[in-house]
């Protein structure tokens, strides 16, 4: 029996995901302790996104993307 944590979504595993997730969340932190970002700044999983082959082409990079995703 395996585990739902395992389980593969888009190119995520959930684990992998909570993981990226968190770290992210930790650097944007810091970053806001530096004065990198500014106060009101807060992280949303649900709002990452990634670079696409083309150039200023962006994806949702979120366990919700292919359901997110529209042509």
């Amino acid at each position: 029996m395996g585990s739902n944590f395992a389980r593969k979504e888009g190119r995520w595993t959930v684990l992998e995901y909570l993981i990226s997730n968190f770290y992210t969340w930790q650097a944007s932190e810091a970053a806001q302790e530096r004065g990198e970002l500014p106060e009101d700044f807060f992280f949303s999983p649900f709002l990452m996104m990634r670079p696409e082959s083309k150039p200023s082409e962006y994806l949702f990079d979120t366990l919700d993307a292919d359901a997110r995703h529209c042509e």
